[in-house]
């Protein structure tokens, strides 16, 4: 292999690069999908106790740790995702976010027939949204974020969704 070739490892974009805040966890993605008639998916990175603080350094380390087994050969929430591909390894030190989804509440003021109970449940955020968000921009998490969006339940209903909304 010539010097400057970079080695690929087998990663995807949300592993590498989302986030999505569920009232009591934190995940790496949100899709769903079958192995062996078992459905997996929506994987998670952190659970959140109640009052405890979603940790950056534990966010990173957990992705890291899916990447390092993924491409060892051990089982993950990620084997057999059809959404693993190949990309250049790369040295990663800090969480670099180009997806956030705010799905940390699901309070909601209708009962949708399509929507599942995981959004509408009334479920408030176990931890400060607002903080970690904060905590997130301070160490230059969000610096190329391109995307954020709300889901879980109703946005507009949840005390902090115009200051969220103004960051």
């Amino acid at each position: 292999m010539p010097k400057n070739a970079q080695k690929k490892i087998w990663s995807c974009e949300d592993l590498q690069h989302g986030l999505y805040l569920a009232p009591d966890e934190i995940r790496t993605c949100c899709k769903r999908f079958f192995v062996n008639g078992k459905m997996k998916g929506d994987v998670v990175l952190e659970k959140v106790e109640k009052g405890i603080a979603p940790s950056t350094k534990t966010i990173l380390s957990k992705k890291l740790e899916i990447i390092e087994k993924i491409n060892s050969g051990e089982e993950t929430p990620c084997s057999g995702c059809p959404w693993l591909i190949e990309v250049d390894r790369q040295k990663i030190d800090n969480l670099k976010i180009n997806h956030l989804s705010f799905e940390y509440h699901s309070v909601c003021n209708l009962k949708c027939t399509y929507c599942s109970d995981r959004y509408f449940g009334g479920l408030k955020p176990h931890y400060n949204v607002k903080k970690f968000y904060q905590d997130l921009k301070s160490s230059f998490a969000l610096t190329g974020c391109k995307s954020v969006v709300w889901g879980g339940g109703e946005p507009t209903v949840d005390e902090q969704f115009s200051e969220l909304i103004q960051e």
